[in-house]
């Protein structure tokens, strides 16, 4: 179902040209002969799959990171051209798939190897792979002490190109972590080892967007960015050294307003109560948008260029805000769930502390109930 603005209040605001801004820091921040794959994975951290790619495509992105086959089959359908990674592992029914879309595939066994080589050899094309190798994230990879010996057997198969080796970091949000630059280390004994073997990869990356600033020296030949590219820090204390700009306002609008006695019961299960007598503004907005049930009696939005506490529980499309203390709300207000009006913001990190998660949650969880407005980009 297409969700347009003739048949919803609650929309995500896309600007693609701040897109485009927060490449070109990234950008300057990365050594010139290094690549940037830009993470566009989980529809570009919830901003439009085709329409962010398109942007850092014509940005120059050297390569642009997927999910999933479906993700990387969309951008070939709307014509994007640039080298496309499934960063994640794939269900083996679907290697034919992405090979027909030339999607480079990620792998992190020997069996996984097979399985892409039957498959292009069948096809009669060669598969582009990278060898993903678990260094201490915990979720896929080669394990260390075996990827010097096992990558190089993936040589026999003449259907596969090992185009690049790769790991993960969980932990480069710190500076000077030393389970971080244990890694590092480990990685580049890794690469030596398999440059040793004869393996003729040509792109090694590790550096997701906390350790393009953090830990320059892991930058190698490419580097994967993601949310930085949607102007969000990975942390807070990392927002000072980028110039940022959140690529999204998150908005509504008042549909009933009320005046409402003390002690008057809200919501569900009525885990709220008006302490004096007030004025219940109902906005259109819910957990099914991705405005979080956690944000129930704990989340702020602004109304008029002021802050207004949710009251109650926040339900499926409807939550309650208290505008008691803002002169003239009226049935049409705009409410800025995230974004800027007049001197106040709520920023995608706000959100995070009073939902007890973090950003990259809160904006990947903007629902396709929301609809979708993108300016700039041309």
């Amino acid at each position: 179902m297409k969700i347009s603005s003739e048949t919803t209040l609650t929309r995500a605001i896309i600007d693609l040209d701040v897109i485009a801004h927060n490449f070109r820091v990234i950008r300057k921040d990365v050594d010139r002969r290094v690549k940037i794959l830009a993470v566009v994975k989980s529809d570009a951290y919830g901003h439009g799959l085709t329409e962010a790619a398109r942007v850092l495509e014509r940005e120059g992105a050297d390569l642009l990171g997927v999910g999933d086959v479906a993700e990387g089959s969309a951008l070939r359908s709307a014509g994007v051209a640039k080298p496309i990674i499934v960063l994640g592992l794939i269900p083996e029914p679907a290697i034919p798939a992405a090979l027909d879309k030339e999607l480079t595939l990620t792998i992190a066994s020997l069996k996984s190897a097979q399985q892409i080589a039957g498959a292009a050899s069948a096809k009669g094309c060669v598969a582009k792979v990278h060898c993903i190798i678990d260094t201490g994230m915990g979720r896929i990879g080669f394990q260390p002490d075996r990827a010097p010996e096992e990558i190089p057997a993936i040589l026999q198969y003449s259907s596969i190109d090992v185009e690049g080796i790769s790991t993960h970091f969980p932990r480069a949000t710190a500076e000077r972590d030393p389970f971080t630059t244990s890694q590092i280390k480990t990685f580049k004994n890794i690469i030596k080892r398999l440059g040793d073997n004869g393996v003729p990869f040509e792109l090694t990356h590790a550096a997701n967007s906390a350790a393009v600033i953090n830990y320059p020296s892991a930058q190698f030949d490419m580097v994967r960015v993601g949310i930085t590219l949607y102007g969000v820090a990975p942390a807070k204390a990392l927002h000072a050294k980028l110039d940022l700009r959140p690529a999204m306002r998150f908005e509504t609008s008042v549909v009933f307003v009320k005046s409402v006695p003390e002690g008057t019961p809200l919501s569900y299960d009525h885990t709220y109560a008006t302490p004096n007598a007030t004025m219940i503004a109902t906005i259109p907005v819910g957990y099914a948008h991705g405005f979080d049930f956690s944000l129930s009696n704990a989340g702020e939005v602004l109304v008029r260029g002021q802050r207004a506490p949710v009251v109650g529980r926040v339900c499926m499309d409807q939550t309650l805000v208290n505008v008691g203390h803002i002169a003239g709300v009226t049935v049409g207000d705009k409410v800025t769930l995230i974004g800027r009006d007049g001197k106040q913001s709520i920023t995608a990190d706000n959100v995070a502390e009073r939902a007890h998660t973090i950003p990259y949650d809160v904006i990947t969880r903007v629902g396709k109930m929301a609809h979708r407005e993108y300016v700039g980009g041309r």
